[in-house]
């Protein structure tokens, strides 16, 4: 893949995309996300769509195993007939070279004009086309299953005879499941955005969002060549993508650009509380009280990211779960057993990805991975000091690392949750950032029954810190059998 020329990274460029395509160089693209004008249903300025000249420049900046993603519909013309465009413009890309990966049909839930001959069109077609096998898919899995749960011996499958298929499949059926290829999005009334804009259809939020996280990674750059007022480049940078857009109507791309150089402070100011957080310290009275600096660490320097340092990495399996240890500290050498992470299975949502940011033996991670969630992570990930991208934190750190842990999670802006010995609500380290940002519980009717070195019970209470995840500050839950779970 060639490297895009620095100077167009999270940039929006007002011109014609054919003519600013010309200055990108050959396969410099590896995703493509973008609405262009559906046939005459709006004018956007009058400015020409050169669909022909578009196609053929997309083929060329697109990377080799990049994606576009075409999303269009269909108008109604003077005899009362769909144009079948997209299908047209579908076929041409085909005829360019690029494969035909997958047909989305884009649903809207929203209130549409009632029509006397044909059903009201609520829905927008996305091709996604690649240029050869696609570099990156990671596929959204958020399908409920009905038969959650249930153990599954054999798998049946039609062959093309019409005759039955059968073999061994021997696994607990997951909670959820790949979604299909029809996604529905609510519209409309702060639904689509809540950015106030004068754009009259832009692309909803959410539908650019799952797009640029089926089809590329972190730090990738994401084109739209007819950006609009800019969603699709706003959902990319707040997903750790860069972004170049390209807007020939100066009133939207005046508009794209001030959108986006919001949304760049509001990231900028994420990174820097990730960086650098803030904690409130209590004064003389008991009150709370944000101090005018932040705490320095004991050389009395600014607060860095914490060092893992002397964290000794000790990973063993005893009964298919985990092990995780720091040398010298006991408390570290206690596993996670199933029925402690069922009591999370009623409060995670179904289509986010999970980052198990302790992971041992990657028991945890195949508990989640079994009742339908993604998990991401791994062994040679260090918490403290790197970042893997996910929409929530799961795991069970280290007791001794406790509070470098808390402070990284709290850092971070993501909901988690963390299981951890009872005195953990307690501690100097720990009442600032208690304090500041709040805590969630998670307690279970009785103890966790791990098990220690020597086979040895711990002779400790435990729960599940959390933090934007629960319903409530506090829920009780009764701990179930190994393998199943529940709330209350």
């Amino acid at each position: 893949m060639n490297t895009l020329s620095p100077k167009f990274i999270n940039q929006i460029l007002h011109r014609d995309c054919v003519a600013g395509m010309k200055e990108l160089s050959d396969g410099s693209i590896p995703l493509t996300v973008t609405s262009p004008p559906y046939d005459n249903i709006r004018k956007y300025g009058g400015h020409p769509f050169d669909f022909e000249a578009i196609a053929k420049e997309l083929w060329r900046i697109t990377t080799q195993g990049g994606v576009v993603v075409w999303v269009v519909a269909d108008q109604v013309n003077a005899k009362g007939s769909l144009t079948g465009t997209k299908h047209k413009q579908a076929l041409r890309f085909m005829g360019l070279g690029f494969t035909l990966r997958n047909e989305l049909t884009l649903t809207t839930v929203s209130t549409r004009l009632p029509q006397k001959t044909r059903y009201a069109q609520s829905s927008h077609t996305g091709f996604v086309l690649s240029k050869g096998h696609p570099r990156v898919v990671n596929l959204l899995r958020d399908k409920p299953n009905k038969s959650a749960g249930q153990f599954k011996k054999d798998w049946a499958a039609r062959s093309e005879d019409g005759t039955m298929r059968r073999g061994h499949y021997g696994k607990h059926i997951p909670s959820f499941g790949l979604r299909s290829d029809v996604w529905t999005y609510q519209v409309g009334g702060g639904h689509t955005t809540r950015d106030e804009i004068s754009h009259p259809d832009p692309m909803a939020e959410k539908m650019a969002e799952d797009l640029i996280l089926s089809f590329s990674r972190p730090g990738d750059v994401v084109f739209d060549p007819m950006a609009g007022s800019g969603t699709s480049l706003k959902m990319a940078l707040l997903n750790h993508r860069s972004y170049l857009g390209m807007e020939v109507h100066k009133p939207y791309w005046k508009e794209a650009v001030e959108r986006l150089a919001e949304v760049e402070e509001q990231y900028k100011k994420r990174l820097d509380d990730e960086l650098n957080p803030k904690i409130v310290v209590p004064n003389r009275n008991g009150d709370l009280k944000m101090p005018s600096i932040v705490l320095p660490h004991g050389n009395g320097d600014a607060p860095k990211m914490p060092s893992a340092v002397g964290l000794k990495r000790n990973f063993a399996s005893l009964n298919g779960v985990d092990r995780f240890e720091k040398k010298g500290s006991k408390r570290d050498v206690y596993y996670t057993p199933d029925n402690a992470i069922s009591l999370l299975l009623p409060f995670l949502p179904a289509n986010k990805v999970i980052w198990e940011f302790a992971w041992g033996q990657g028991h945890i991670a195949h508990y989640l991975q079994l009742h339908g969630y993604k998990v991401v992570g791994g062994p040679d990930v260090d918490f403290l000091t790197e970042y893997v991208e996910a929409n929530l934190l799961v795991s069970n750190p280290p007791f001794s690392k406790k509070d470098e842990f808390l402070r990284r999670a709290y850092s971070l802006g993501k909901p988690f949750a963390m299981l951890l010995p009872a005195d953990a609500l307690v501690g100097l380290a720990r009442y600032p950032l208690f304090a500041k940002h709040g805590i969630q519980l998670l307690i279970p009717n009785k103890r966790i029954n791990f098990v220690g070195s020597g086979n040895t019970s711990p002779n400790f209470n435990t729960f599940w810190l959390c933090w934007h995840l629960l319903p409530q500050n506090i829920v009780f839950a009764e701990l179930p059998p190994n393998g199943k779970g529940g709330a209350q």
